[in-house]
Formats: structure tokens, C-alpha cells, sequence
């Protein structure tokens, strides 16, 4: 019952780590409050944390944040709740509970974490945009913090793909921060995505929030992707958390005379990979053999493919619509305007060029090939 994994999370001086240790040695959190000293530091609590359990009476403010998180429509989630996300479960200290506003979709399992400064360059929004909407169509989910800059561009990018996004906030799911962004955060939660935190209804934004924010967006992600960061960028801060959780973190390279660029390119020189184009992040998350026919994002691939063949008649049509991402026989035939008959004869000759390969559900995609 999260009543009392709530209650574990607010006795003071009780982290994560410590009732990680509570919840491996007692069969639920509710025993805790009820056992002897001896057993509790048995369990690897020290001295004062076990007097702290043991003496807790704030069982009233712990009703009080349940019944406001229902009045709210929240979802109060303990770690033992199969609605919890399975990936916090694998952190290195979850949290006991979380706070939730919409609907964890199924692609949350393939998660990508994305993050960067709050005042990018034209450059890094573009790519933030792209970004998120190439996870999309990948059925990648795109997650990030929900803060201005970087954060609200991919997830405006995956919103834009129908992606359900995840945007994992710094304060309590009702305290709408930064303010601007009430619009965002609907959006997501409509579109079938999830608004997340650890924080309970009413906490505001500080600066000790937001690195407890950033802990759960590395552990959410299969993956970490840090856009643009200066040398002292919060973004960094998930980048190393992702890199204590071993995660991947990619990093996409800028200028080196330019500050909202300086702290990835040290990303980059520590040894993070280098994001060049989408097919980067997904075969991270998906696996060589799991893209799920994902072709590249056609303003990433521009990055490193050569230059796209010269294909005439129908051939040719189908060629444009294939680059830029897979299709079926019916979205081809709606792209190309060509008859089904054609269409299937133009895919034939695709196949015997090895520029086409096919995927379960009739679906194509295009493979690049130096002529």
C-alpha cells in the first residue's frame, strides 16, 4: 500500500538507499514501523535512522498528500506497484513512490532521455525538435524535464510525431514550473503521455528539486542524450547520473567557440559517444537486430550518408517517400499517387537493386548504398 512506502519516504533523515534497505529484509513497509530497533539496523539503518522510524507520527500529513494526490487526479505509485515504472526499478536506490498525472505507455520501456540548457542556440532547438520526433516514429519514448530550452523542444518534437512523452518535473505535479508551460504539460497527459516526480502535491521548485529530478530522468532512459550544455548545465548532472546508473550517454557535438557547446564537447572528450544521427540513439535503445525497420531521421542521416542515388519514374517516387521513414503499400500508394500495381513493381526493383528491405507487417524501408 503506498500509505506506508509514502509514510517511509517522509520519516526525516530516511533516503532512498535506506528504505531500499528496509523493503530487501521486510516483507512490506508497513512492518518496518512496527519492529524492533535490533532488527531495523539489523537491516543497515544506522542508529538515529531506526529512532526516526520508529518514532514517526506524521501520519496525518501522509493522509493529507494522498487524499490532495487523489483530489488531483495523481497517481500515488509504490516501488512494489505493478503500475510503477519498471525502469526505476533497476536504479541504483529507487524511489519509494512517485507521483503520476496521465497514462505510462508501453514504449516508456524504450526510453530515451534528452536534456540541455535552458537558453540553446537555433541550432540545438533544431536538433531537439528532430530529436524528439524521430523517437517517435522509432516508438521510442522521449523523456526530459519539462523545463524551458532543450526539454520543451523535444518534447514539443515527439508530440509532433504522436509520441507519448514522459516530462519527469522538479516540483509537485500541480506547481506548473516554469509557468509558461501549463500548455505543454496538458498537451502531454492528452496525447496519452505522463507528467512524473517524486515531489507530492504543492512542493515548490528549488535548487535541491531539481537534481532529485534529474536522477529519475537518467534512470527512466535506456540512453541519456545531452543536446547542447554549458560548462555548468544541470544537464550534466543527468549525464552523470546516467553514467553511475550505465547508461549510454551521447552527446551532439557543437562548436568549440561556442558556450552552450562546452559542456558536451567535454562530455565528448571523457568519453561520452557522439550523437551524429538518430540511428545513434536507437540502436542503443532497439539493439543492431531490434530497429524495428527503423529507417534514419532524414536531417540526421544527412550528417554521414552519401549522396542519395539518382533513381527516375516510379522507382524514383518511392525512393523519396522511403527516405524518410518506413512505409507500407498503402501509405506509399497515398505518398506517390502511383496505382498498388506500380507501387508493387517499383518495389521489386528496389529489392533487386538491394535498396529496399522488407519488414514484418508489409512494411519497406530504404538502405543506403555507395554507388
Amino acid at each position: 500500500m503506498a500509505r506506508f512506502h509514502l509514510a517511509l519516504s517522509c520519516v526525516e533523515g530516511v533516503g532512498p538507499v535506506a528504505v531500499g534497505r528496509l523493503l530487501s529484509v521486510f516483507p512490506d513497509a508497513a512492518s518496518a514501523f512496527g519492529a524492533e530497533m535490533s532488527r531495523l539496523c539489523a537491516a543497515g539503518l544506522k542508529t538515529n535512522q531506526a529512532e526516526a522510524v520508529l518514532s514517526f507520527n506524521r501520519w496525518d500529513e501522509v493522509d493529507r498528500i494522498l487524499a490532495e494526490a487523489e483530489r488531483l487526479g495523481q497517481q500515488v505509485l509504490a516501488v512494489d506497484d505493478p503500475r510503477y515504472p519498471a525502469a526505476f526499478r533497476t536504479m541504483i536506490a529507487p524511489p519509494p513512490v512517485v507521483f503520476a498525472r496521465g497514462r505510462l505507455a508501453e514504449e516508456a520501456e524504450l526510453a530515451v532521455t534528452v536534456v540541455g540548457t535552458r537558453k540553446p542556440t537555433e541550432y540545438g532547438e533544431r536538433v531537439a525538435m528532430r530529436l524528439g520526433a524521430a523517437l517517435a516514429k522509432a516508438g521510442i519514448c522521449t523523456v526530459s524535464g519539462g523545463a524551458l530550452g532543450i526539454d520543451a523542444r523535444a518534447h514539443t518534437g515527439a508530440l509532433s510525431e504522436n509520441g507519448r512523452p514522459i516530462a519527469v518535473l522538479g516540483a509537485g505535479l500541480d506547481v506548473i514550473y516554469p509557468p509558461e508551460h501549463a500548455g505543454l504539460f496538458e498537451r502531454i497527459v492528452a496525447a496519452g503521455g505522463l507528467l512524473l516526480g517524486e515531489f507530492p502535491p504543492g512542493t515548490p521548485p528549488d535548487r535541491f528539486t531539481f537534481p532529485r529530478r534529474n536522477r529519475l530522468m537518467a534512470g527512466l532512459g535506456r540512453a541519456c542524450v545531452v543536446v547542447e550544455a554549458g560548462e555548468k548545465s544541470g544537464a550534466l548532472i543527468t549525464a552523470r547520473y546516467a553514467m553511475e546508473e550505465g547508461k549510454t550517454v551521447l552527446a551532439v557535438p557543437g562548436p568549440i567557440d561556442r558556450a552552450a557547446s562546452r559542456g558536451v564537447n567535454r562530455l565528448l572528450r571523457d568519453g561520452a559517444k557522439p550523437l551524429l544521427d538518430i540511428v545513434d540513439v536507437t540502436e542503443e535503445v532497439l539493439g543492431e537486430h531490434l530497429r524495428r525497420g527503423f529507417a534514419e531521421d532524414e536531417a540526421f542521416a544527412a550528417m554521414r550518408r552519401p549522396a542519395a542515388p539518382a533513381l527516375d519514374g516510379d522507382v524514383g517516387a518511392l525512393w523519396d517517400v522511403l527516405v524518410l521513414g518506413p512505409a507500407d503499400t498503402d501509405t506509399l500508394v497515398e505518398k506517390t499517387g502511383l496505382s498498388a500495381a506500380r507501387v508493387n513493381a517499383a518495389l521489386v526493383e528496389l529489392e533487386i537493386q538491394g535498396r529496399l528491405q522488407r519488414q514484418p507487417g508489409n512494411r519497406f524501408i530504404a538502405i543506403w548504398t555507395e554507388d
